[in-house]
């Protein structure tokens, strides 16, 4: 795992993963994770990818979605907001990516 430490700690890349791999379908390959906020809303989607499903969508339960916010409300703020969307990808073996951006 690589994290780009101005922007994410290694604690909470590793905070992220061990949510998502719980949720992980029987033979899946990669887990996508976007998290938009703005003033008025916070959103965060998922996906799993098997190699017969290109997205197979699954909700959080709250308690998950409230640390997975937690994470990326912290490393907003630590960011001075100089981002509101994230897109994290893991993938089966445990590798993963983040891309933050602004919209």
């Amino acid at each position: 795992m690589t994290v780009d430490k101005n922007i994410m700690t290694d604690t909470q890349a590793q905070r992220v993963v061990e949510i998502l791999m719980q949720y992980a379908p029987e033979g899946w390959t990669s887990i996508n994770l976007n998290f938009y906020s703005d003033d008025e809303l916070t959103r965060i989607t998922t996906c799993a990818q098997t190699p017969s499903v290109a997205e197979h969508g699954f909700q959080l339960d709250e308690a998950d979605a409230d640390s997975v916010e937690s994470v990326f409300s912290e490393i907003m703020e630590n960011n001075k907001n100089e981002w509101n969307t994230a897109e994290f990808i893991v993938s089966a073996d445990g590798d993963f990516s983040v891309t933050f951006s602004k919209n």
